[in-house]
């Protein structure tokens, strides 16, 4: 029996699949009859999204549905540092799509830079 996770469970992998997929935030929102901004909301937990809406958009991103919702158990496994995490990336990406092109980029720069500086530290 399939079991459907809450929805809070749910908005951190659906960007996942449809990236996934190949799938524009337009092209996803079309399918089940919303605006782009209505879609990314979804994305980010900033709003709950119908589980009608959310295999609808599964179903489109061409997602087993058993395995879509195993990924999303297990999505909730990991504590509140794994949440933090998983939220604090959301934030960055939701940050990021907002930017003009010039501001990803400078985005991506300091982000490299960033890495490159932790990754030469010695550990603590």
């Amino acid at each position: 029996m399939l079991t459907i996770p809450k929805s809070a469970e749910v908005t951190s992998q659906l960007r996942r699949y449809r990236y996934q997929a190949g799938v524009s935030g337009q092209e996803a929102a079309s399918v089940i009859n919303k605006k782009p901004t209505t879609l990314y909301k979804y994305e980010s937990g900033r709003l709950k999204i119908s589980q009608h809406d959310m295999i609808e958009l599964l179903l489109y991103y061409r997602v087993d549905l058993d395995t879509a919702f195993s990924d999303f158990r297990d999505a909730g496994v990991g504590g509140r540092k794994k949440n933090n995490a998983a939220r604090h990336l959301r934030e960055i990406e939701d940050i990021y799509n907002e930017l003009p092109e010039q501001g990803q980029k400078h985005l991506y720069l300091a982000a490299k830079q960033a890495q490159a500086y932790y990754a030469s530290e010695p550990s603590a």
